[in-house]
């Protein structure tokens, strides 16, 4: 499945062309380009279980065939990429072992990240979190610096790294959009080009890929969701109430831009990068910007329920009358189905409450979603200067 919330564009393989201002053509004349910012997201990201997963510092996540780390720098191999050199300050960690599943390779890292110290830390195998100074990642090894003794682990029984940063490398670069590849990277992009014979592509930390794409047979774009100016994600504001109403006993908060199991948000097979998670029974409440002219959202359950899960969304609306009504209610939404698309026009609004309610299990698997929940802003442009 290709998701495409724009100008009705087609297969993101067809793009032929993105230059330095993002316009991105479809055609080989290039007269019909049109820019990024027309499209919300296009196509979905390839998620690879294979070889290693290199963490950067804004996000940015990188996968390759191996890594050897030395002399503070990380050198990898990549598919896409060929040999890419990383200055350590821009590296966050590494997973090191194969995943049985993406979710398995998420709950390593958020376990590494969770592990709060003054040190780096190395996860094993067995599950052991050994703390120190991560000094050299060979082919068959790992070095750290345990106090005084240096302690050399076979690589084999070694999943992940985490470094301690006291000052990480920032990104210094406005993001542009999120970039996804055909071998699995994810990209957080200040810019991009591409054309018929090379893609670049440099980070919001200012690292630089690129490659010829004159010896790859398949199309490398896989994912773009470019930065809009007019869309604000809900998930990116203050939310002015959250209240959750459990069937039993176990209270579920309310997540952001993660699904309730705090790994990435997945709808039938497919993950996001934006959007809010909640369990049934829930509602949000949020004061809409004077400037908000629509809300939209994809609804799903979240594939974390195992196919579980029956809700009712309902969107409401308070007016300038302090009124509530409903603008939405959706029929039944189960899991492992496509996400349904939510529009909700915005006139005089002050509030906006998003609930979830159970339907026909309970609230068993109510792992909800609101999928890329936004507001849409009138931008307005700038006056031209007066003639002369």
């Amino acid at each position: 499945m290709t998701t495409t919330i724009g100008a009705g564009m087609g297969d993101i393989r067809d793009i032929l062309a993105i230059d330095d201002d993002w316009k991105i053509s479809v055609t080989e004349s290039r007269r019909n380009a049109f820019d990024a910012s027309e499209v919300l997201l296009w196509g979905c990201p390839v998620e690879v279980r294979q070889g290693v997963c290199l963490f950067l510092t804004d996000h940015t996540e990188l996968i390759c065939r191996q890594a050897q780390i030395a002399a503070g720098r990380a050198t990898v191999e990549s598919e896409l990429w060929g040999q890419v050199v990383v200055p350590m300050q821009h590296v966050a960690g590494i997973v090191l072992a194969s995943a049985a599943s993406i979710e398995q390779r998420e709950t390593w890292w958020r376990q590494l990240t969770d592990h709060a110290t003054i040190d780096d830390v190395v996860m094993l195998q067995n599950g052991d979190l050994i703390e120190g100074l991560v000094t050299k990642i060979a082919t068959d090894h790992v070095e750290l610096l345990e106090g005084e003794r240096r302690v050399r682990l076979d690589l084999a029984s070694v999943i992940g790294v985490l470094w301690h940063r006291e000052a990480p490398a920032v990104a210094t670069e406005q993001c542009r959009g999120l970039v996804g590849l055909r071998n699995g990277d994810v990209i957080h992009a200040a810019s991009l080009h591409m054309d018929e014979s090379e893609l670049r592509v440099l980070t919001t930390a200012g690292l630089k890929f690129e490659t010829s794409l004159e010896n790859i047979a398949s199309h490398p774009l896989a994912f773009l969701q470019p930065c809009r100016r007019e869309w604000v994600f809900l998930s990116d504001l203050s939310v002015a109430s959250a209240r959750h109403i459990p069937f039993l006993e176990d209270q579920w908060p309310t997540v952001l831009d993660q699904n309730l199991e705090h790994h990435s948000l997945r709808a039938n097979g497919y993950r996001y990068f934006k959007g809010i998670s909640v369990h049934s029974a829930s509602r949000l409440i949020y004061d809409v910007p004077p400037d908000a002219r629509q809300f939209a959202a994809e609804i799903a359950i979240d594939d974390s329920s195992d196919g579980l899960g029956s809700v009712v969304f309902r969107v409401l609306l308070q007016g300038a009358d302090d009124q509530w009504r409903e603008a939405v209610a959706s029929s039944v939404v189960r899991g492992h189905r496509n996400p349904q698309a939510i529009v909700v026009e915005l006139d005089k609004t002050k509030r906006l409450a998003l609930v979830v309610d159970p339907a026909d299990w309970g609230d068993q698997g109510d792992h909800a979603d609101w999928l890329n929940a936004r507001f849409r802003r009138l931008i307005l442009s700038p006056l031209a200067p007066p003639a002369d």
